[in-house]
């Protein structure tokens, strides 16, 4: 089968960690497929003095990942006016000969975002009459209350998909009833974990390599230092959790967001100040996902706080090193610790936090357990289920219940 996978956010010589997940899903489909990739890059005038999009002048038109191999086409932008960057991606895309001969030579198109790719991938999809599948990666690809014609073009082009994949059965009972997709035009294929970097290592062992502390507990949490992954929250827990566990640090992995996450790290940061936390929270940076195994082992819990999840990647790590995980009941992760051996879900809002760590702390947890449930849903599963789903699609008398194994 010859496919042809959209993304904007995919892994580049300039941001090398974006949308790893995407990489590991389709270069793992390419084990068992032919599959190339077209990852568009937004330009425009002046962009170098936007942070966010300062170095894409940078990225290289041509890269590969092993066998895979990439284009990164331009397109130009007008920030902010997002159904004309849609318009505008899937315009540049028709005009660049080489997309063009990429999308005539696929089978399918494999789209990873609603918006701009599933908008630019279904205007192709209509002029190359090549059948297209989108991809439902977290909630911010219905773009709810942000525009109605934005949101309007994302349901016709998720009902004009050959089909929809989401990553978590929550994402999927969402676009069946906002969106009216048939219940066997979409699948649900969670992501996977590196299972053999992502495992158990000794705890002690793990803290002296890292330099921390042999003694107290430590809270783990991993992302983007932005307010939808609510590390406030887990700043607000800590003096409830103090009373009983007066040791307790908080490790906080990430740098700030592009877009606001700096004034938002002040805001925690002040926080921390106003609660007496100095000595109780430390900011460690951005780390490489392949350097974080000793910090997940080290840990006593992890957590994470986000507003709204699609299937995250850091609480599939944690539980593959062996750690239980406190985490909002959001997305894909009522999914992950549907088994309460695994960790322990808080209520969506967050308010419940403080005794949801303190319980967390409390419990003596099987770290083999944890990790033995992990063992199977590595990337080459989330690959091969995922193909399976395409090729259902394109054999409709195929197409099963919408669950993929």
């Amino acid at each position: 089968m010859r496919i042809l996978a959209f993304s904007h956010l995919f892994p580049n010589n300039v941001h090398d960690t974006q949308g790893l997940f995407v990489l590991e899903r389709v270069r793992h489909m390419g084990h068992h497929a032919d599959v190339k990739v077209v990852s568009p890059i937004p330009w425009f005038p002046l962009q170098r003095l936007f942070p966010r999009y300062a170095r894409n002048r940078d990225v290289k038109r041509r890269q590969s990942h092993g066998n895979l191999a990439v284009l990164h086409p331009r397109f130009p932008i007008l920030p902010g006016l997002h159904v004309l960057t849609a318009v505008s991606q899937a315009i540049a895309l028709l005009l660049d000969a080489e997309t063009r001969g990429l999308v005539r030579d696929a089978e399918v198109l494999d789209v990873h975002w609603t918006f701009p790719d599933g908008f630019a991938a279904a205007i192709l999809g209509f002029c190359f009459g090549k059948p297209f599948v989108i991809t439902l990666r977290g909630h911010e690809a219905f773009y709810e209350g942000q525009g109605r014609l934005r949101e309007a073009l994302i349901r016709l082009c998720l009902r004009r998909a050959a089909g929809v994949i989401a990553v978590s059965e929550e994402l999927r009972q969402k676009a069946i009833v906002q969106a009216g997709i048939a219940p066997d035009r979409i699948k649900t294929v969670p992501n996977g974990i590196d299972a053999k970097r992502f495992h158990p290592l000794d705890r002690a062992a793990s803290r002296n390599a890292l330099k921390l502390k042999a003694e107290g507990k430590l809270l783990l949490s991993v992302g983007r230092l932005s307010p939808g992954k609510g590390f406030h929250l887990l700043v607000d827990a800590l003096p409830s959790v103090l009373r009983e566990f007066p040791d307790t640090v908080l490790l906080i992995v990430g740098e700030p967001d592009p877009e606001g996450g700096q004034a938002y790290l002040e805001k925690i940061r002040l926080s921390i100040e106003r609660h007496g936390l100095s000595g109780h929270v430390r900011f460690l940076g951005k780390i490489a996902p392949a350097d974080l195994v000793p910090w997940y082992s080290a840990c006593d819990c992890f957590c994470l706080a986000s507003a709204s999840e699609g299937c995250p990647n850091v609480v599939l790590e944690a539980l593959a090193c062996g750690r239980p995980v406190v985490a909002t009941a959001v997305g894909g992760i009522r999914d992950m610790l549907e088994d309460a051996r695994l960790g322990i879900m808080a209520d969506p809002a967050g308010s419940d936090f403080p005794a949801r760590i303190s319980q967390a702390l409390s419990i003596t947890w099987d770290s083999e357990y944890i990790f033995g449930k992990m063992k199977g849903q590595d990337w080459d599963w989330c690959g091969r289920n995922a193909l399976s789903a395409l090729l259902g699609f394109m054999s409709p008398a195929s197409a099963g219940t919408g669950k993929t194994a």
